[in-house]
Protein backbone atom coordinates (compact mmCIF):
# COMPACT_ATOMS: atom_id res chain seq x y z
CA UNK A 1 0.00 0.00 0.00
CA UNK A 2 2.78 2.43 0.66
CA UNK A 3 4.49 1.77 -2.65
CA UNK A 4 0.90 2.71 -4.33
CA UNK A 5 0.33 5.57 -2.35
CA UNK A 6 4.34 6.96 -3.22
CA UNK A 7 3.36 6.52 -6.95
CA UNK A 8 0.28 8.22 -6.29
CA UNK A 9 1.86 10.88 -5.10
CA UNK A 10 4.69 11.17 -7.34
CA UNK A 11 1.97 10.71 -10.33
CA UNK A 12 -0.05 13.65 -9.26
CA UNK A 13 2.91 15.95 -8.43
CA UNK A 14 4.38 15.17 -11.91
CA UNK A 15 1.29 16.14 -13.36
CA UNK A 16 1.81 19.76 -12.42
CA UNK A 17 5.44 19.72 -12.03
CA UNK A 18 6.11 22.61 -14.81
CA UNK A 19 4.05 25.14 -13.92
CA UNK A 20 4.16 24.88 -10.27
CA UNK A 21 7.94 25.53 -10.75
CA UNK A 22 7.66 28.06 -12.94
CA UNK A 23 4.68 30.37 -11.00
CA UNK A 24 4.68 28.89 -7.45
CA UNK A 25 8.17 27.42 -6.81
CA UNK A 26 7.92 28.18 -2.88
CA UNK A 27 4.74 26.21 -2.75
CA UNK A 28 5.80 23.60 -4.98
CA UNK A 29 9.38 22.71 -3.24
CA UNK A 30 6.94 22.37 0.22
CA UNK A 31 4.99 19.27 -1.52
CA UNK A 32 8.39 17.95 -3.06
CA UNK A 33 9.84 18.42 0.47
CA UNK A 34 7.19 16.01 1.52
CA UNK A 35 7.62 13.72 -1.18
CA UNK A 36 10.84 13.30 -0.45
CA UNK A 37 10.48 12.71 3.10
CA UNK A 38 7.90 9.83 2.57
CA UNK A 39 10.13 8.16 -0.16
CA UNK A 40 13.06 8.60 2.47
CA UNK A 41 10.93 6.77 4.95
CA UNK A 42 9.74 3.89 1.95
CA UNK A 43 13.26 3.09 1.42
CA UNK A 44 14.36 2.78 5.37
CA UNK A 45 11.46 0.22 4.98
CA UNK A 46 9.00 2.76 7.54
CA UNK A 47 6.02 2.02 5.64
CA UNK A 48 3.94 3.56 8.08
CA UNK A 49 5.90 6.94 8.19
CA UNK A 50 6.39 6.77 4.34
CA UNK A 51 1.93 6.62 4.19
CA UNK A 52 1.68 8.76 6.70
CA UNK A 53 3.92 11.48 4.60
CA UNK A 54 1.90 10.93 1.35
CA UNK A 55 -1.18 10.50 2.71
CA UNK A 56 -2.54 14.15 1.57
CA UNK A 57 -0.24 15.07 -1.06
CA UNK A 58 -2.68 14.07 -4.05
CA UNK A 59 -4.83 16.82 -2.69
CA UNK A 60 -1.89 19.06 -2.24
CA UNK A 61 -0.66 18.11 -5.98
CA UNK A 62 -4.10 19.22 -6.86
CA UNK A 63 -3.97 22.46 -4.63
CA UNK A 64 -1.01 23.39 -6.15
CA UNK A 65 -1.76 22.61 -9.63
CA UNK A 66 -4.96 25.38 -8.70
CA UNK A 67 -2.65 27.60 -7.32
CA UNK A 68 0.03 27.34 -10.60
CA UNK A 69 -3.07 28.11 -13.05
CA UNK A 70 -4.46 30.91 -11.17
CA UNK A 71 -0.38 33.02 -10.74
CA UNK A 72 -0.17 32.05 -14.72
CA UNK A 73 -3.64 33.43 -15.63
CA UNK A 74 -2.43 36.55 -13.42
CA UNK A 75 1.10 36.18 -15.35
CA UNK A 76 -0.23 36.08 -19.30
CA UNK A 77 -2.43 38.59 -17.75
CA UNK A 78 0.24 41.36 -17.03
CA UNK A 79 2.51 40.15 -20.27
CA UNK A 80 -0.08 40.80 -22.29
CA UNK A 81 -0.66 44.23 -21.19
CA UNK A 82 2.84 45.15 -21.31
CA UNK A 83 2.78 43.71 -25.13
CA UNK A 84 0.24 45.98 -25.82
CA UNK A 85 1.90 49.04 -24.35
CA UNK A 86 4.97 48.00 -25.67
CA UNK A 87 3.63 47.19 -29.04
CA UNK A 88 2.14 50.74 -29.36
CA UNK A 89 5.01 52.60 -27.79
CA UNK A 90 8.40 51.27 -29.44
CA UNK A 91 7.53 51.38 -32.92
CA UNK A 92 7.04 55.41 -33.08
CA UNK A 93 10.23 55.13 -30.79
CA UNK A 94 12.60 53.12 -33.21
CA UNK A 95 10.24 55.62 -36.14
CA UNK A 96 11.63 58.54 -34.39
CA UNK A 97 15.85 57.47 -34.19
CA UNK A 98 14.91 56.25 -37.63
CA UNK A 99 13.65 58.99 -39.32
CA UNK A 100 16.76 61.40 -37.03
CA UNK A 101 19.30 59.51 -39.00
CA UNK A 102 17.43 59.68 -42.18
CA UNK A 103 17.60 63.44 -41.78
CA UNK A 104 21.43 63.47 -39.83
CA UNK A 105 22.63 61.31 -43.29
CA UNK A 106 20.99 64.04 -45.67
CA UNK A 107 23.62 67.64 -43.72
CA UNK A 108 26.30 68.15 -45.42
CA UNK A 109 27.78 68.83 -41.91
CA UNK A 110 26.46 67.31 -38.65
CA UNK A 111 25.04 69.62 -35.61
CA UNK A 112 27.74 70.00 -33.18
CA UNK A 113 28.28 66.59 -30.67
CA UNK A 114 27.54 64.82 -33.47
CA UNK A 115 29.99 62.82 -35.86
CA UNK A 116 29.96 60.48 -38.13
CA UNK A 117 31.24 58.11 -35.64
CA UNK A 118 27.69 58.32 -33.46
CA UNK A 119 25.67 58.20 -36.84
CA UNK A 120 27.17 54.99 -38.19
CA UNK A 121 27.00 53.46 -34.21
CA UNK A 122 23.44 54.76 -33.60
CA UNK A 123 22.27 53.17 -37.51
CA UNK A 124 24.11 49.61 -36.44
CA UNK A 125 21.95 49.76 -33.30
CA UNK A 126 19.10 50.84 -34.82
CA UNK A 127 19.19 47.77 -37.21
CA UNK A 128 19.98 45.57 -34.10
CA UNK A 129 16.78 47.04 -32.25
CA UNK A 130 14.19 46.47 -35.63
CA UNK A 131 15.75 42.97 -36.03
CA UNK A 132 15.21 42.25 -31.92
CA UNK A 133 11.69 43.84 -32.67
CA UNK A 134 11.17 41.67 -35.72
CA UNK A 135 11.95 38.64 -33.52
CA UNK A 136 9.99 39.58 -30.57
CA UNK A 137 6.57 39.97 -32.89
CA UNK A 138 7.39 36.74 -34.29
CA UNK A 139 7.62 35.42 -30.97
CA UNK A 140 3.93 36.98 -29.73
CA UNK A 141 2.58 35.71 -32.91
CA UNK A 142 3.72 32.52 -31.54
CA UNK A 143 2.22 32.53 -28.48
CA UNK A 144 5.35 33.10 -26.38
CA UNK A 145 4.52 36.29 -24.44
CA UNK A 146 7.95 36.21 -22.23
CA UNK A 147 9.66 36.11 -25.11
CA UNK A 148 7.79 38.57 -26.63
CA UNK A 149 7.70 41.13 -24.11
CA UNK A 150 11.62 40.43 -22.97
CA UNK A 151 12.62 41.14 -26.52
CA UNK A 152 10.03 43.94 -26.84
CA UNK A 153 11.80 45.50 -23.47
CA UNK A 154 15.18 45.24 -24.99
CA UNK A 155 14.16 46.99 -27.69
CA UNK A 156 12.86 49.91 -25.60
CA UNK A 157 15.60 50.07 -23.69
CA UNK A 158 18.11 50.45 -26.99
CA UNK A 159 15.39 52.70 -28.37
CA UNK A 160 15.31 54.98 -25.70
CA UNK A 161 19.15 54.83 -25.46
CA UNK A 162 19.93 55.90 -29.20
CA UNK A 163 16.91 58.96 -28.54
CA UNK A 164 18.87 59.95 -26.35
CA UNK A 165 22.63 59.87 -28.38
CA UNK A 166 20.22 61.72 -31.25
CA UNK A 167 18.72 64.59 -28.85
CA UNK A 168 15.62 63.49 -29.56
CA UNK A 169 12.91 63.32 -26.34
CA UNK A 170 10.53 60.46 -25.78
CA UNK A 171 6.74 61.56 -27.66
CA UNK A 172 5.09 62.91 -25.87
CA UNK A 173 0.73 62.53 -26.46
CA UNK A 174 -0.43 65.03 -29.18
CA UNK A 175 -2.02 68.26 -28.00
CA UNK A 176 -5.75 68.60 -28.90
CA UNK A 177 -5.67 71.74 -31.43
CA UNK A 178 -7.13 74.80 -29.91
CA UNK A 179 -9.81 76.27 -31.83
CA UNK A 180 -9.09 80.64 -32.03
Amino acid sequence: PAQKALDAAEGALAAVHEDAMKYVPEQYDAVKAQLNTARTAFQAEKYGDALTAVKDLPARAKELGEAAASRKKEVVAQLNTDWTSLSASVPEMVKSVEDKLGALGKMRKLPGGMDKAVVDAASGALTEAKANWDVAAQAFTAGNLEEAVSKARSVETAAKELMTTLGLTEAAPAAAPTAG
